[in-house]
């Protein structure tokens, strides 16, 4: 198992970051505070969560690794409890309930394990179920121990309970997995009905004590998140809420079982573009290949025909164990299969091992050969590596790419004053979203507040489409927010940036001046009035920027020179900008967008350099479509006929036929 994860989801650990709401935790934490990351939990319907998070801020503090290792770890730990529990109940069964284990831990059903920082608490939640149960089980093995195993047990119960309420109805599985485990020791229904609540009586107190208390007496600072519609939906209309509950259970019994599967026989996933493509399918191959060979010999020599009656209770405790896992999210009448949510696959992390278990009772089913089970169960591990690898690199890309980018924010904006809207046409990081890269800009400048109120907020331009755009471009109040922190700004305050995906550019912060930029889009030209980049200072304040959080990208890229450059030429410091070319053009072959020139360009025309600024805009317009409008106005704001010396009127003159414009005369 600890293999087939490393392989798997451990290949790019050191690789990955921070995403979703990895940032709104690391803000609160390390901007503003314990005390708001205890409210952040709280608005969110957690209120106890957050000391938890406390705490292990205090351990791994912003170190994505650190992080991203203990996630693994819960994770495998998570699943060892799983067969070592299991294995209590069905000790003949152990071989395939391993197979379950291992299916358990790389099932293709949640996809979100690099969001390190918001999913420790799910995992420990999770390993406080099993790690529970397993004590319940020793319990009742060594009587002896009876107290100091339920002392523990009851404890990790509760607090699985209160970091998290997604596995609260796997607290249920005591109930069948008592029931199974006393079937030798009490043959009388009534006695082993007696037996079973007797053992789980404990345990359900305290489900029973959080249900109240969460569904009665939580108090929370703002409404509920997570309201129990269902159950009210069960009160009014009961027939109605018992066919809907039935619809939840099928169509996720399928979409766990089945159609959850099917993204990884897509014909995409053997593609190879990529070394990382290459690795993909070879961790599968390997993978699979090793459980067949590791595991051919002792599954041949399991007896057959034993272990029937426990497969069918294992298949019974598969269905409740999917079912029961479930539940949370369907009496808030959510499902792992909605259209809605593209994050909502982490209401089938509670289902995993429910579904793990019944996809191994249906190879046992369907075949009848042991070396023909274990080749199944071998090709569908090595699929779901193969679909681990692919989608956390996707991860290791976004993280990658925001490191870029936030580096160019801090290279090109070193200060910003406070209640700045940073606005763009379109969100640039995947696995993220507007209001995390807000939480992380946040984190990259000081903030000057000790109040909730937030400094900076980031939003892609369609967040303003439900209002007449003569309306935000006249000046208009607005406030953005999420739980408990908000902004409030003014729609003159912004900064527009952009960034040409199509040309892999660099980040672009643009002005009034850009008007005429032929690579940005129409919707990103009209806000350019707007962008009052007076808001930019090029000193940073003490111990920003956070290059502990981000990574610093290296500064050998033209990236670099380009936004230091496009930096001084704001404050016309044309001596910089002339310095930073000399190393800037070592860098030429890394440019993809040549509109990057710009800054040099403007530097060599004040400096006089007529020759190198006419070199430059003959490259410009040599490989930028209709970019001569743009490279005119350029010229025209800069130079006059008049200051033109003769020996350089052949050269700019035939520029100038080139871009079909004139210099315009002196200035009287």
């Amino acid at each position: 198992m600890l293999a087939v994860m490393a392989v798997s989801m451990g290949i790019f650990v050191s690789s990955l970051g921070f995403y979703l709401d990895d940032w709104p935790n690391i803000f609160f934490q390390q901007a503003k505070g314990a005390h708001s990351t205890i409210l952040f939990h709280a608005y969110d319907g957690r209120p106890l969560q957050g000391w938890y998070m406390v705490g292990l801020f205090e351990l791994f503090g912003t170190s994505a690794l650190a992080w991203q290792l203990y996630a693994l770890v819960l994770r495998y730990l998570t699943a060892l409890l799983a067969w070592l529990t299991l294995r209590k109940v069905w000790p003949g069964l152990s071989l395939q309930l391993g197979l379950a284990s291992i299916l358990f831990a790389v099932y293709p059903i949640f996809a979100q394990q690099p969001i390190a920082i918001t999913f420790v608490v799910h995992w420990t939640s999770f390993l406080c179920v099993f790690l529970s149960i397993y004590l319940m089980l020793l319990a009742i093995e060594q009587p002896t121990r009876y107290i100091p195993y339920t002392i523990t047990g009851v404890g990790l119960s509760a607090l699985g309970l209160i970091l998290i309420e997604y596995f609260a109805g796997l607290e249920l599985l005591r109930l069948p997995i008592l029931w199974f485990l006393l079937a030798c020791k009490e043959p009388g229904i009534l006695q082993r009905i007696a037996a079973t609540l007797r053992q789980a009586l404990p345990y359900l107190l305290v489900t029973a004590t959080f249900v109240i208390w969460r569904v009665y007496f939580i108090e929370l600072p703002v409404a509920d998140r997570n309201p129990l519609a269902l159950v009210e939906l069960l009160r009014q209309q009961p027939l109605q809420a018992i066919l809907l509950m039935l619809q939840y259970f099928f169509q996720d019994l399928v979409a766990m079982v089945v159609s959850g599967w099917y993204k990884t026989l897509d014909a995409n996933v053997f593609a190879i573009s990529s070394p990382v493509d290459l690795y993909a399918v070879g961790a599968g191959v390997v993978v699979g290949v090793g459980l067949y060979l590791c595991l051919v010999k002792p599954l041949r020599r399991e007896p057959e025909g034993s272990t029937r009656t426990a497969r069918r209770q294992v298949t019974v405790m598969g269905l409740a164990s999917l079912a029961l896992g479930l539940l949370p999210a369907w009496l808030i009448q959510r499902t792992i299969g909605e259209s809605d949510g593209i994050w909502s696959d982490r209401f089938g992390m509670a289902g995993m091992l429910g579904a793990a278990l019944l996809v191994v009772v249906l190879i046992w089913s369907i075949a009848d050969r042991n070396k023909v089970r274990l080749a199944l169960f071998a090709v569908l591990v090595g699929l779901a590596c193969t679909w681990q690898v692919r989608e956390i690199n996707e991860y290791r890309w976004s993280w990658e790419r925001q490191q870029r980018i936030f580096s160019q924010f801090m290279w090109r904006m070193p200060g910003l004053e406070p209640d700045t809207l940073i606005i763009s046409l379109n969100e640039y990081f995947s696995k993220m979203g507007h209001y995390p890269t807000a939480f992380a800009l946040n984190m990259l400048y000081p903030q000057t507040r000790d109040s909730e109120q937030v400094d900076y907020w980031y939003s892609p331009l369609a967040r303003f489409e439900d209002v007449q755009m003569s309306d935000y471009l006249s000046g208009q109040d607005v406030t953005f927010g999420h739980w408990q922190a908000f902004f409030h700004g003014n729609t003159k305050d912004v900064v527009v940036v952009d960034l040409n995906k199509d040309l892999m550019s660099c980040l672009w912060v643009l002005g009034p001046e850009d008007e005429l930029n032929p690579l940005i889009h129409e919707i990103t030209r009209r806000w350019l009035a707007n962008s009052d980049l007076s808001r930019i200072s090029r000193t940073a304040k003490p111990s920003y920027p956070k290059w502990d959080v981000v990574r610093e990208q290296s500064q050998n890229s033209w990236c670099y020179y380009f936004q230091k450059a496009d930096l001084a030429a704001q404050f016309a410091d044309w001596e910089e900008v002339g310095r930073l070319w000399e190393t800037a053009r070592n860098y030429l072959n890394q440019m993809n967008a040549y509109t990057e020139l710009t800054p040099f360009i403007k530097g060599f025309l004040h400096l006089e350099q007529l020759g190198e600024a006419v070199d430059l805009s003959e490259l410009m317009v040599s490989r930028t479509s209709t970019a001569e409008p743009y490279l005119c106005a350029i010229w025209q704001s800069a130079v006059s006929k008049a200051e033109v010396e003769a020996e350089d009127s052949r050269m700019v003159s035939s520029l100038m036929e080139t871009l079909g414009c004139e210099l315009k005369a002196a200035a009287p």
